[in-house]
């Protein structure tokens, strides 16, 4: 019997926060230490596409998703990109947005439909990472109800951390409604300054808040301007700058991921 990948969602309602950015690089991390990932856009920003160096892609994740809510067969790799970061990309585009009417009619069958499409590729890779909308919306629960887990990125700062108790109910009803096995990896800390006490201040407050029922990531990853920068390049940052101190902490965060 073959093992089946880890499903993972990244998300957050909000923008800005760094899921794109943990997506690809978590990916990356993991690939260099001899792991299989492939990435499933259900943002219609198409950030990750755009990250991988991707333009003008022809087949997205609303024609995977409409082809599964019609019952139509698909193969394992209609619409994946093979990225030269050697990450497998599922990709999206803004028309991807539309689709939140349509799977609302759809009901059931709609909420489901990205799980019966990680069904046909799960036993090829072993983590498939599903980088999620700034909104929660039907996207965004058929990415809980399809994960075994949630990365939850965020921001040391006051205005991320007032929307994590309306993401954690979100998380928690679709574990109650739709997915009982779902469970949360963690939050993360993205673009951490270290130089200032405010930040330190609320991750010790997270760390004392959540301590006896959510994990919070012991890696810190670090606001570097280089990770811009390799993500305008087409490339993550451990192939932009493998020394950099944000590549340390998403090898760090992987080794996190894979012993759990």
């Amino acid at each position: 019997m073959n093992k089946k990948a880890s499903v993972i969602s990244v998300v957050n309602q909000k923008g800005g926060i760094g899921k794109t950015t943990t997506t690809i690089n978590l990916c990356k991390a993991l690939q260099e230490k001899g792991f299989k990932t492939a990435i499933i856009e259900m943002d219609p920003q198409g950030n990750a596409a755009t990250a991988l160096g991707f333009k003008n892609v022809e087949i997205t994740t609303k024609d995977v998703l409409i082809r599964i809510c019609m019952e139509e067969e698909i193969s394992l790799d209609y619409g994946i990109l093979h990225s030269t970061e050697e990450i497998d990309l599922l990709p999206a585009t803004p028309e991807l947005a539309g689709m939140e009417y349509v799977l609302y009619e759809l009901k059931e069958k709609g909420r489901t439909a990205l799980k019966k499409y990680i069904k046909i590729m799960e036993t090829h890779y072993d983590y498939i990472f599903i980088d999620c909308p700034p909104f929660l919306g039907l996207l965004s629960a058929n990415a809980l109800i399809a994960a075994d887990s949630v990365i939850i990125p965020m921001l040391a700062e006051p205005l991320p951390t007032q929307g994590l108790q309306q993401l954690l109910k979100t998380i928690l009803e679709a574990r109650k409604k739709s997915n009982p096995n779902l469970k949360i990896a963690g939050i993360l800390f993205m673009n951490v300054d270290l130089r200032t006490a405010n930040t330190l201040s609320i991750i010790e407050q997270i760390r004392a808040a959540y301590k006896n029922n959510i994990y919070v990531f012991k890696t810190l990853v670090p606001r570097r301007i280089a990770v811009s920068e390799a993500q305008g390049m087409g490339k993550s940052i451990l192939t932009y700058e493998p020394k950099n101190d944000a590549s340390k902490a998403f090898l760090e965060l992987a080794e996190e991921i894979i012993h759990g």
